[in-house]
């Protein structure tokens, strides 16, 4: 819940509902009390990681707080309903929601990139638009879009597909290629991750990092983390690649993560190595 404790975050729930909801919550260990005066009136003083609820959207203030440090919480599928018209709660457990999903539909309704996976120099969260200008930058480098699709030349393009990518890929698979960023700096270094290319069945695994942080074995650093989540959070029991003949840094990458190069193919008449992740234990990195 590590983002829940740098912000508030607001819930709009039905007056006749709030009572139960503090019973529920009470019930499974938050502590839930009114704000006071004082926070009514500057509910910016209220501690940061405290989850707010109220019963009026149009109010700054809220007539109940809870902690949000425990693990699990049991939250009622009427409650999400409360959410913005914008988040679709079909696909929801209705009984079970856990912290983390919490945290994750919060984001959602409110347009905010989910963090991934970290690695011990990088993190993998979702693209937005504001990655845009430091991805601007490293694809202006000619090597660096010499075997790959590059950005859209106007950026209103490539600002409406990112955003078109959150509600087509994100929303719709939970994965996709995402912005990798240095842990230490916060600074955006590449891109990687999962998506499918049309005509294939598998999942592809994708990944550029800027030509100023090469040779530091980043890539396999978070490469290997996308393939152990393709495996365990994902369930998918193989990943490819598709390598341009002349891109040895990238075949050679891709033997690195345990890949083996399959077949020669063409697509959109580009020849490509097809290289292949399996999930059995000979390939488990």
């Amino acid at each position: 819940m590590r983002y829940l404790r740098k912000i508030r975050t607001d819930l709009w729930v039905p007056e006749e509902q709030l009572h139960r909801l503090e019973e529920i919550l009470e019930r499974e260990g938050f502590e839930v009390s009114l704000l006071s005066e004082a926070q009514a009136a500057f509910p910016e003083e209220v501690p940061e990681g405290t989850l707010i609820l109220t019963d009026r959207p149009d109010r700054k203030d809220a007539p109940a707080v809870l902690g949000v440090e425990h693990g699990r919480i049991h939250l009622p599928y009427r409650y999400l309903l409360s959410l913005p018209e914008s988040f679709d709660t079909e696909g929801f457990d209705p009984e079970v929601f856990e912290a983390e999903e919490l945290e994750r539909t919060y984001r959602r309704c409110r347009q905010i990139p989910w963090d991934i996976s970290e690695t011990e120099r990088c993190l993998l969260r979702e693209t937005s638009v504001e990655d845009l200008d430091a991805f601007y930058r490293i694809y202006a480098d000619p090597e660096i879009s010499a075997y790959m699709e590059d950005l859209f030349p106007d950026r209103a393009e490539e600002e409406a597909y990112t955003v078109s990518y959150r509600e087509r890929v994100y929303e719709l698979y939970g994965f996709g290629v995402w912005t990798v960023l240095l842990r230490q700096t916060g600074e955006v270094i590449g891109r990687a991750g999962i998506s499918f290319r049309p005509g294939f069945e598998e999942p592809e695994l994708g990944f550029l990092i800027g030509k100023k942080w090469q040779g530091q074995g980043l890539a396999l650093e978070v490469c290997r983390e996308i393939l152990r989540l393709s495996r365990e959070r994902y369930g998918f029991g193989s990943v490819m690649a598709l390598v341009h003949p002349d891109n040895a840094p990238s075949a050679a990458l891709c033997r690195k993560l345990g890949m083996r190069q399959e077949a020669r193919i063409e697509e959109k008449n580009i020849p490509y190595d097809l290289y292949r992740y399996r999930t059995d234990a000979e390939n488990v990195l």
